[in-house]
């Protein structure tokens, strides 16, 4: 009698043992926040039932993000409060029936009018949050634009419409709708970060890698997406930022100011997403206007003096606060490190370059090189950014990232119709900007 019983309950819950969680839908599940509470379960009981399934759904929602909406702060009175009227005088005739003519237009709505109503007010609580939302974010994008949580917030109230479009242009695309049925992760779950290190160096993985590893890198790091209620929409738009770096790799841009506004320009030729819209409008007012290049011998005692070598190096060491060394700064100042010139003269010495005819331009690479980056990214980046842009063939969030780190770079650039910066702008989006 018992095994029937026991393999009853396994067929029963061989379902269950087979549904597994996907990294994504974990990832949803921990940091969704939804932007208004979930509607309460229709039931004809008492209030005190009512309000008790209400707030333990609160309990329930609210462990896991700080950012969702407070469901315990009450806006309007409880109808059913008692309020003690005894010290007040009795109710006249007058008062009675203005009351009862009240009651005939403020009466509770029920059934379908009741639905329509709390839909209405959803609609309108929602709209209300996301203004809300969207305010704080803007002005922390603003005080502190290095983080980038303010900013993929922003894009996540702003974007539907576009995540709409996207995932439409996915589905329709057959490596795009496998990777809307796999929901991949650009992360160390999926992605053998050490096995992409020791691919061949004209390989996808191999210059992805070295893009990440050069910048102090990692695509696990993205913000997650929050304030997205819909999961084919959240996963789109996660994906767009784990492909960002891809982005980088393929068109061989560094994370300057000026790179990634045109960056910009050319993913809202791809996506549609207001904020790379709003990013290549505004984002030539954060590049620098000028940028120094300083060579290793700016802080040399023997060259500028002890007293000026030493407060450069403690600027560079981060022992002294500069403003000249942020990325944004009005003058960017660059210091030259030791390990970019050891690699500088690595590379030199696997090249070849720098014969004896040559040596007058190494010295004049030693010296101070001065920059524009503003207005190159106005003249030059931004119209072959909009060129590079209209002419891709197939976006990236449609592209199987994953199965072409094997792969040659070129064979993926080729792929997608991507159009390369030209040469003489190397300095401002090939080159490491940081000091």
């Amino acid at each position: 009698m018992r095994r029937p019983i026991l393999r009853r309950l396994l067929r029963l819950s061989r379902p269950l043992l087979q549904r597994q969680l996907s990294p994504f839908e974990t990832q949803f599940s921990l940091h969704h926040a939804p932007l208004v509470p979930p509607p309460s379960s229709s039931s004809s009981s008492s209030s005190s039932s009512s309000s008790s399934s209400s707030s333990s759904s609160s309990s329930s929602l609210s462990s896991f993000s700080p950012h969702l909406w407070n469901f315990e702060r009450p806006f309007v009175p409880s109808s059913g409060a008692s309020i003690d009227r005894s010290d007040r005088r009795r109710a006249s005739a007058s008062d009675a029936s203005d009351a009862r003519a009240a009651s005939v237009f403020f009466s509770e709505p029920d059934g379908a009018e009741a639905s329509a109503l709390a839909g209405v007010g959803r609609e309108i609580l929602r709209f209300l949050r996301k203004v809300e939302i969207g305010l704080k974010a803007a002005h922390g994008a603003v005080a502190r634009p290095t983080e980038d949580e303010h900013v993929a917030i922003l894009a996540e109230l702003s974007s539907d419409r576009a995540l709409d479009a996207m995932h439409r242009q996915m589905w329709e695309h057959p490596d795009g709708r496998r990777v809307l049925e796999e929901t991949p992760l650009l992360d160390d779950r999926a992605v053998d970060y050490a096995a992409l290190r020791r691919l061949p160096s004209n390989t996808l993985g191999f210059a992805y890698m070295q893009f990440m590893d050069s910048h102090g890198l990692h695509a696990g790091a993205r913000q997650p997406v929050r304030f997205v209620d819909d999961r084919e929409r959240a996963y789109v738009l996660t994906r767009y930022r784990q492909l960002h770096d891809i982005m980088h790799t393929l068109y061989g841009m560094n994370i300057s100011v000026e790179a990634e506004v045109a960056l910009k320009l050319i993913e809202f030729h791809n996506t549609g997403l207001p904020m790379t819209l709003l990013g290549s409008i505004f984002g030539p007012l954060a590049a620098p206007i000028i940028r120094m290049h300083m060579p290793r011998r700016a802080t040399d005692a023997d060259v500028v003096g002890e007293a000026l070598a030493g407060k450069l190096r403690r600027e560079r060491s981060g022992e002294e606060s500069c403003s000249f060394t942020s990325v944004n700064a009005p003058l960017h100042i660059v210091y030259e490190s030791e390990q970019t010139r050891q690699q500088g003269e690595k590379s030199e010495a696997e090249s070849g370059a720098f014969p004896e005819e040559d040596r007058a331009v190494s010295e004049e690479r030693s010296d101070t090189e001065v920059l524009y980056p503003r207005h190159a990214l106005l003249t030059e980046l931004l119209p072959w950014a909009w060129k590079a842009g209209r002419a891709v063939k197939v976006p990236l969030h449609c592209v199987y990232v994953e199965e072409w780190f094997d792969r040659p770079l070129e064979d993926l650039r080729r792929h997608c119709g991507v159009i390369l910066p030209p040469a003489h702008l190397a300095p401002h989006v090939a080159r490491d900007q940081s000091s």
